[in-house]
């Protein structure tokens, strides 16, 4: 009778074991997707200066070449 109290416990507890490893696994593999999905909608976004270098250079050489620089 005790080895089948026994058997029952230690079969309950590796039951309740597996469990728990799965729910924390499962948690982790959400809580891995959610911050994947927010970095992906909350990404710096790049800033893009209105005129670029070569522009400049160009605006430059166009004034000097109309002599107002």
């Amino acid at each position: 009778m005790k080895k089948a109290k026994l058997a029952i416990m230690i079969i309950y507890i590796s039951v309740v074991i597996l469990i728990n490893g799965l729910t924390i696994f499962f948690l982790a593999q959400k809580i891995g997707q959610g911050n994947e999905i927010y970095f992906k909608q909350h990404q710096p976004t790049e800033i893009k200066l209105p005129i670029e270098e070569k522009d400049i250079d160009q605006i430059i050489e166009l004034l000097r070449a109309s002599k107002i620089l």
